[in-house]
């Protein structure tokens, strides 16, 4: 069974339809359907305080300071008798004046923020959150990366998430994570423990997708393919597959030795 991707058709699947999947540039369109829902869910969880001018809702994070937090990714989904609306929004940093910031501007330790709402289409209007969470950290220089996020199937029913990449580069080397962001309880959370490229290994990367074959699984397995990209002697394969199952112990997705 293929793999959910973005994008506006119709995806059949086993007991789930996705309907409606859109990219927006910042905030959601005025002619969407869901605008109304989405503008009262951001402020519900960010605040009244709207910037007409960036067109976002300013968080100011414990540790971070102010963002410029807006929904990115808009999805509705069918299942099982219910309708769901899951909305990602992605923070950039601003400065007292209210000001964007560079994303490169600032210490690379200073993340992104991802917020990231699963919401109940009661009808006639009436919402219920099902699970919200507005403060996930990822990225570096401010920036989380989120907006090539994908919207996948992930595990049996209508489990589903967003992957995307982030991370950064300082001093010549490149660590980026592949992120997993899935509902947990009434929560969201990071599945994942896997590199796209790691600190002690710059000769690879790491490609993952959804093994869709056994639809029974609470948590799909991975399929990692690790590549050799770099520029020295290569010892062993160029290119190599495995099956990653959820670890249940540490609820993630991660490498085993030697992997």
């Amino acid at each position: 069974m293929p793999i959910l991707s973005p994008g506006i058709p119709t995806v059949p699947m086993k007991q789930l339809t996705v309907i409606l999947s859109m990219t927006l540039p910042f905030i959601v369109s005025a002619q969407s359907p869901d605008a109304e829902i989405v503008a009262s869910l951001m402020r519900s969880q960010y605040g009244p305080m709207f910037d007409s001018a960036h067109k976002c809702w300013i968080h100011k994070s414990k540790d971070w300071g102010l963002y410029c937090m807006a929904p990115i990714k808009i999805h509705r989904v069918d299942a099982h008798g219910t309708r769901r609306l899951y909305v990602l929004a992605e923070g950039v940093p601003m400065n007292l004046a209210g000001d964007l910031k560079e994303p490169r501007v600032g210490a690379h330790a200073a993340p992104g923020l991802v917020g990231a709402f699963a919401v109940r289409l009661d009808g006639a209007g009436k919402t219920s959150v099902l699970a919200a969470t507005k403060e996930l950290h990822f990225g570096s220089f401010g920036a989380a990366s989120a907006g090539d996020a994908k919207f996948l199937k992930v595990g049996a029913s209508d489990y589903c998430g967003w992957t995307f990449v982030s991370g950064g580069m300082w001093m010549g080397t490149i660590v980026t994570w592949h992120h997993i962001v899935a509902p947990r309880g009434t929560q969201f959370v990071d599945l994942s423990a896997i590199p796209e490229t790691s600190e002690d290994d710059q000769d690879h990367t790491y490609v993952i997708a959804f093994d869709t074959t056994q639809l029974d699984r609470k948590f799909f397995p991975l399929l990692v393919t690790k590549r050799f990209t770099g520029e020295g002697k290569r010892f062993g394969p160029a290119t190599v597959t495995f099956r990653v199952p959820f670890n249940t112990e540490t609820g993630r997705y991660q490498l085993r030795k030697g992997e």
